[in-house]
């Protein structure tokens, strides 16, 4: 209500400063109501607690900057989360199950904002990350009250 489907895809670089520190930058676009919306992020994931046994945490933010259609979206969009991931092997096979929370903060004006929601939304994301040699595979869902997220993705590792 109030708000629009959105279709949002990216590319991103992520780097490990530190075992539990990585840096993300990339670029994206966000499709609404038939217009296009590109935009630059920066983000970094830090380990905050690990426990082979039982499972780890960290906090994730990523800062989303409009690179076009300024008039049509805040100035900067801040999604703030905390994970909580295991990692798991069945039968040899590796996989990381994962939940947590997840903020979406817009930060500046929003009335009327296109590829901004009107106020923060909040979601319990729920996914599942695939390893298999270099390559990452994982889906997940962000079930939420306002927005709902269903994301999937693939990584490379060099």
């Amino acid at each position: 209500k109030d708000y629009t489907t959105l279709t949002s895809s990216n590319a991103q670089f992520i780097y490990g400063l530190h075992d539990r520190l990585d840096m993300y930058v990339g670029g994206g676009l966000t499709t609404a109501v038939g217009r296009v919306q590109k935009y630059a992020f920066l983000g970094a994931n830090m380990g905050l607690w690990k426990n082979e046994k039982w499972f780890s945490v960290s906090t994730y933010h990523v800062f989303l900057i409009p690179v076009d259609r300024h008039s049509e979206a805040c100035g900067l969009l801040w999604l703030p989360s905390i994970v909580v991931s295991k990692n798991l092997v069945v039968k040899k096979f590796k996989l990381t199950p994962y939940s947590g929370y997840l903020l979406t903060l817009p930060l500046g004006h929003t009335d009327g904002k296109r590829f901004t929601p009107p106020s923060p939304t909040h979601n319990l994301p729920a996914g599942v990350m695939i390893p298999r040699g270099q390559w990452s595979f994982f889906a997940e869902y962000c079930f939420g009250k306002t927005q709902e997220i269903p994301a999937f993705g693939v990584a490379y590792t060099f």
